[in-house]
């Protein structure tokens, strides 16, 4: 499960929100009364609130760097593979569209709209061909109840099938990681049929 923090404030903000928090009580309650008992434990609480915050933004940063430096990994290995590909094959890729499933494994797909190649790439697959290899596309989407089961387009080339997963674990579709999917495989299946279509043109 992913869980998204909403931080407004900046570290320094927060430093300076609670020094605020405590001068405020300090000045208007006594600690010998009642109501400046009230006040350190409102101000304990406040206190308590924004190094939360603090931390969940400091935290949140740190995954938002390891997230994308992962993402730089797979996508350079994924590019490579394609650039190996289009020397050998005398082609030239111009149009790239990037997707990354639920296991953090990249789907690269490029494309010559010259020559009317295509390419699409992953850890275990790399596919080079004319735009009129295409035979078919079919989008594979399991839904059981609320939740989605599986996601992923399969496409036929050259007589050869080939599956890619945007998510194999179970999702709610409605849900904010949900749509990200649903977006995510949606895309993936559109631009397909865009490579497919073209071979008519």
């Amino acid at each position: 499960m992913v869980f998204y923090v909403l931080v407004t404030l900046s570290f320094a903000e927060e430093v300076h929100k609670l020094l605020f928090f405590l001068y405020i009580i300090r000045s208007t309650f006594d600690k010998e009364s009642i109501m400046g008992t009230i006040g350190y434990i409102i101000s304990t609480i406040l206190i308590m609130i924004i190094l939360l915050n603090v931390i969940a933004e400091l935290t949140s940063k740190k995954r938002r760097s390891r997230y994308a430096e992962d993402y730089r990994t797979i996508m350079k290995e994924l590019d490579d593979k394609l650039l190996d590909a289009m020397e050998e094959r005398g082609v030239n890729f111009t149009e790239v569209k990037r997707f990354v499933n639920d296991n953090r494994e990249g789907i690269v797909v490029v494309r010559d709209l010259k020559k009317k190649y295509f390419g699409i790439a992953t850890k275990d697959e790399l596919i080079i061909d004319k735009d009129s290899a295409i035979e078919e596309i079919r989008s594979i989407y399991e839904k059981k109840g609320l939740r989605v089961h599986r996601a992923e387009v399969e496409i036929t080339v050259s007589g050869n099938r080939y599956n890619f997963i945007i998510a194999e674990s179970p999702f709610f579709p409605r849900g904010l990681l949900g749509s990200i999917i649903r977006d995510c495989h949606k895309e993936l299946l559109s631009y397909l049929e865009v490579i497919k279509e073209d071979k008519k043109k």
